[in-house]
This record gives C-alpha cells, sequence and structure tokens, in this order.
C-alpha cells in the first residue's frame, strides 16, 4: 500500500487575527488534497490557537475538510484546563475521512506526561497529559505523536510518522 503525505508549513496571521488561520488551513488542505495527498500534515498548534485566551476553536473546519476531501488532517490547537489560570494542553489532532471525531493528543513537552500551561516566563509549573491515539487507514496504522528536544537552549518539535505496523 502506498500513500501521499503533504507536510505544509504555512506563514501564521498574529495573535489577534489568528482566526483567519482557520481558512487559510482549509484553503491548504483542498489544495494538497487536489494534488493527491492521503494525509496532510500541519504544524504544531496550527491553525491554533495557541496561546490562552482561546478565542477561537478549528476542529470543526477540520473535521469538515477531511471527510468533505476524503483526507486525514493532522493539525494543532489548545485545550482549556483552567480559564482563569490560563492553562491548556498542546493538541495535536487528527480529521479523519469519515468524519468521526478526531484523535486528540495531548501532546507531552517536555518529555515525560506532562504538558506547559501557559505561564510566564521561568515558570516550570506543569499539567498532566495523556498517550497518543491511533487510526486505521485500509490495512496501514497510523498514530500521532511529537518528539520534543532540547537545541541551543529552546524547546523544538518535530512530526513523527508512526509508520504501518
Amino acid at each position: 500500500m502506498t500513500f501521499r503525505i503533504a507536510v505544509l508549513q504555512p506563514i501564521a496571521h498574529r495573535p489577534g487575527e489568528d482566526e483567519a488561520n482557520v481558512a487559510d488551513a482549509v484553503a491548504y488542505v483542498e489544495s494538497a488534497a487536489q494534488q493527491g495527498a492521503h494525509f496532510v500534515c500541519l504544524p504544531e498548534t496550527y491553525p491554533g490557537p495557541w496561546r490562552m485566551p482561546a478565542t477561537f476553536d478549528p476542529t470543526a473546519a477540520m473535521v469538515e475538510a477531511a471527510a468533505r476531501l476524503g483526507v486525514h488532517v493532522i493539525f494543532g490547537t489548545i485545550e482549556s484546563i483552567d480559564k482563569q489560570a490560563a492553562t491548556a494542553y498542546n493538541l495535536i489532532c487528527m480529521a479523519y475521512p469519515d468524519g468521526r471525531p478526531p484523535a486528540r493528543y495531548r501532546r507531552t513537552h517536555p518529555n515525560g506526561p506532562w504538558s506547559i500551561p501557559a505561564a510566564p516566563p521561568g515558570s516550570s509549573s506543569m499539567c498532566p497529559a495523556m498517550s497518543f491515539q491511533c487510526s486505521t487507514r485500509c490495512t496501514a496504522k497510523s498514530g500521532l505523536r511529537c518528539a520534543a528536544r532540547c537545541t541551543c537552549r529552546r524547546w523544538r518539535a518535530r512530526w513523527r510518522y508512526a509508520a504501518p505496523s
């Protein structure tokens, strides 16, 4: 079995205008699907939002686009934990071509079962996260995973595709 993966790196709109990322993301997914992609991978926390307060949720638009176009869409957003404390999980989600509810992985960053809440610089407060989910496309299994590593005093994330087993 073969399949095509589209990996996108769009330029995001700044906070306050970032809800426009959702329409842009749908257009990118449409373009990738027209070019034969089976999986469309958007960057971490794109189309957003990527920080609290979360003023929009791209999930419905991504689920609709995936179902309408018959592709898997991997996208990022956040899930509010406590609005008053401005804490949120960093989510990696996968919308399916059949329109079912998306897989939602509460990303662990740094490594371990933890997620860093929105907090002032220097804060080390963390919240528990969860494991990733898998999906089946035809006879192949795919999953969501994001690996973190420390480089030049900055945390960077990179996508990993869980190959068919």
